[in-house]
């Protein structure tokens, strides 16, 4: 697949093509992973009290329900949205799951799921106090999207940089090293996904240090 950009400044907006022979599933995440990075950075209006604020989606942890409606959780604060759970699961990109009756999480602010296995699991995120519950019926959906994202994230850590220095004026031997190191680093990661496909991920503190560390 070739990727090319062309730069007119005399466009009146953005435009994002798609040519393809066909519509596989490779080009069907592509434009998905496109829609996503749009989605996510256009601002959306919440209130708080009588103030309306606009917000990026990325800046959302989770939506929940309570008697008073839906609210919205940042980091540091909560606002309420007009929309329901039901109309924001339609609204909402591929980065936000349902993990309740009540709730729906950015999978990508997740940090840690401790397992309960008798009732709700608790989902918490970095640089924050706050947490959501999983219920049983969504906790294995909810753990093999984060598995899915983070394959997709260890693949492009593998092949980016390869590709990067590929086409960089560095010799090809010095390309091909580094190329080899990456390709080793793909196979821990496979090696780490299956032996212990019991640590939750993120939540596993030496899988996220070397994770981290990596990306």
């Amino acid at each position: 697949m070739k990727i090319k950009i062309e730069i007119d400044e005399g466009l009146p907006e953005d435009e994002v093509l798609i040519r393809c022979r066909g519509l596989t599933e490779q080009i069907a995440d592509v434009q998905k992973a496109v829609s996503e990075v749009i989605n996510t950075s256009q601002k959306f209006v919440f209130y708080r009290g009588n103030t309306e604020y606009y917000l990026t989606l990325d800046e959302i942890l989770f939506f929940e329900t309570d008697s008073d409606g839906i609210n919205a959780h940042t980091r540091d604060n909560i606002y309420q949205t007009k929309y329901k759970l039901y109309e924001l699961e339609e609204l909402l990109p591929g980065s936000f799951m349902r993990i309740s009756k009540s709730a729906i999480v950015n999978t990508s602010h997740i940090y840690s799921i401790s397992r309960n296995l008798t009732a709700s699991s608790v989902v918490a995120f970095a640089d924050t106090h706050k947490q959501v519950y999983v219920s049983r019926y969504y906790y294995k959906p909810l753990i093999n999207e984060i598995k899915k994202k983070q394959w997709k994230n260890f693949m492009g850590v593998i092949f980016h940089p390869c590709s990067s220095l590929c086409g960089s004026q560095q010799t090809l031997d010095y390309a091909g090293s580094q190329c080899f190191q990456h390709f080793i680093d793909g196979i821990f990661y496979l090696a780490l996904f299956k032996w212990y496909p019991q640590c939750e991920l993120l939540g596993n503190p030496v899988f996220h240090r070397i994770y981290m560390y990596h990306i």
